[in-house]
């Protein structure tokens, strides 16, 4: 896998886990 698929998959993660409104880097 890829580095930036890796990444794209933690973000993923990462959102569903905490959807922080205030971080919407990933959005």
């Amino acid at each position: 896998m890829s580095q930036r698929e890796n990444r794209k998959g933690r973000e993923d993660t990462n959102k569903a886990a905490a959807p922080t409104p205030r971080r919407p880097a990933w959005g």
